[in-house]
């Protein structure tokens, strides 16, 4: 069966199970590619593309709180949601992931497999193990799938922790366990071919532990400045300031495509991570945790990251203050940033415009007219 067949089939079924606006494809370089939608402009610029693309490496990269693993978990929450998609999660942390991850995923989280890694080996025969299940679950390959591994080095190989046990101490660690993680991921490539699976993993950008230099830097394990590791995605992660109100608390984020597949890649946004807590049947505290991305998408159309003198043609948003927008095009005045930008994607004629304006792949491929 010739590629396009298979995707032509793939959309077919999945169409058929979750409706018409369950899946897209989007063209790319006259290939096709299966990806899941997305829903606002903000998103869209940042990854160059109107859904979130399959068959991709995505590796989100920053400092210690900076929103990495959040950010792996609302892209596993866009494909898992309402059992539309299937989802396995590789945590290497010893952290409370699940809690976090159910907060951003409410009973959603009940679909995915959780897997605890005690070692980089352990951590890559897991990915292999959850790709496997997955493919031999799904022949059909009409069911799209996430895995996320949080953290890449959370856990140090297997030799590391020998020559720890034996020595005391790890020499030259950083280039041993970044060879073995870039080999594992350059051979996953073949994995993604043709399958709706997407790999994140989360790479720590770590404080220097040494002023002696190791091959040039200083610092001393694979965390260091956070290499892609053959990602096709590559998106950088900082913490710029912190808030609370009444009712939520949270942080403010830049996101950096430093490799992106899809298209240019050095684009930014800024985006709200925001919780709240709320009282379950049994009065105790549950965490709701989500993205402001409307008001990304407002922040965006009204700052200096995209071409102001063109998109005023397509929608004019002016900031007044940091909670109250103008949007004369829609007539909207000292309205909440999130307000705006939700309304502009209820727009399909300005969202249209603005997708060509600011270079996101738009063709959407009916079935059967796959290249």
């Amino acid at each position: 069966m010739s590629r396009a067949d298979v995707m032509s089939k793939m959309l077919a079924q999945a169409r058929g199970k979750f409706g018409e606006g369950a899946c897209y494809t989007v063209q790319e370089h006259e290939r096709t590619h299966y990806g899941v939608p997305l829903d606002n402009i903000a998103l869209e610029y940042l990854l160059c593309s109107t859904v979130l693309p399959m068959e991709r490496v995505y590796a989100l990269s920053g400092p210690w709180g900076s929103g990495k693993s959040a950010l792996g978990y609302d892209l596993m929450r866009r494909v898992v949601a309402d059992g539309n998609g299937m989802g396995s999660l590789i945590e290497t942390e010893n952290k409370s992931a699940v809690d976090f991850m159910r907060s951003f995923m409410g009973s959603s989280a009940d679909l995915i497999r959780v897997h605890r890694a005690k070692s980089m080996e352990d951590g890559q025969a897991r990915f292999i193990h959850e790709t496997g299940i997955y493919q031999a679950a799904v022949p059909n390959k009409d069911i799209p799938f996430i895995l996320v591994l949080d953290s890449l080095v959370g856990n140090k190989a297997l030799e590391t922790v020998a020559k720890i046990n034996k020595d005391g101490f790890a020499d030259r660690s950083f280039s041993k366990e970044a060879l073995i993680i870039s080999s594992f991921f350059g051979a996953l490539n073949d994995k993604l071919i043709g399958y709706p699976i997407m790999f994140v993993f989360t790479n720590h950008e770590k404080e220097k532990i040494s002023d002696q230099p190791i091959y040039g830097s200083k610092i001393r394990n694979p965390g260091g400045a956070a290499p892609d590791f053959h990602s096709t995605y590559h998106i950088r992660c900082v913490k710029t300031g912190s808030f609370a109100s009444k009712l939520d608390q949270g942080f403010a984020m830049k996101l950096t495509t430093k490799k992106c597949s899809m298209g240019s890649d050095k684009r930014s946004i800024e985006v709200d991570l925001k919780w709240r807590y709320e009282a379950d049947a049994e009065g105790h505290a549950t965490q709701i945790s989500m993205f402001d991305w409307n008001k990304s998408t407002a922040e965006l159309l009204a700052g200096d990251e995209v071409p102001r003198s063109v998109v005023k043609e397509i929608v004019q948003v002016t900031k007044v203050t940091n909670t109250k927008f103008n949007c004369p095009t829609l007539k909207l005045k000292e309205a909440p940033p999130d307000k705006v930008g939700a309304a502009i994607m209820e727009q399909p004629g300005i969202c249209r415009d603005l997708r060509v304006a600011l270079g996101i792949f738009t063709h959407r491929s009916e079935v059967g007219s796959a290249d």
